[in-house]
């Protein structure tokens, strides 16, 4: 169903010639990919990160229609209707794999008035894999919590698995 959705609002979109300002094709086509997260991390990669760790979130960006830190598109933040009108929170943590970065944005995408779209980026150097993509998890961000295991984000009382085998 949201793929659906995203495909209809996509089209609805580009019928009307809604682009957003500054949005090219190639950063379009990219966050068009309707495709699961890169390949996740081998088991020998993966490493444990010991006691559960806290992940900081702080407010990046408000009412904004591009991503300083780069981890969503344009595209994923822009709307025909509400343009400018995202607003993003950000967390890094040091794992023995790379900096993960925790990306929520807020912006009509949310499922509801307490859940918003969260990506997780692993960084390793200058390459980058995303190991969650638009889950919708509670915007009550001191309950962020990385798992012991560094598979699970952990947050309001619910788990959400990571790409990690």
């Amino acid at each position: 169903m949201g793929k659906f959705l995203k495909l209809a609002t996509i089209g609805w979109a580009i019928a009307l010639g809604y682009f957003g300002p500054g949005l090219t094709g190639s950063a379009m086509a990219q966050s068009l990919s309707l495709s699961k997260p890169q390949l996740p991390l081998q088991s020998d990669e993966a490493c444990p990160v010991g006691a559960t760790v806290s992940i900081p979130m702080h407010l990046l960006a408000t009412h904004t229609a591009h991503d300083p830190s780069g981890v969503w598109s344009d595209w994923d933040l822009w709307h025909p209707f509400a343009p400018r009108r995202t607003t993003i929170w950000e967390g890094r943590v040091t794992t023995c794999l790379g900096v993960l970065i925790v990306s929520q944005i807020e912006n009509r995408s949310c499922s509801g008035p307490d859940s918003c779209p969260v990506r997780i980026v692993l960084v390793e150097g200058q390459d980058t894999r995303r190991l969650m993509d638009f889950e919708q998890v509670c915007m009550v961000h001191q309950t962020f919590v990385l798992s012991g295991d560094g598979r699970t984000l952990l947050a309001c009382d619910r788990e959400f698995p990571l790409y990690v085998q």
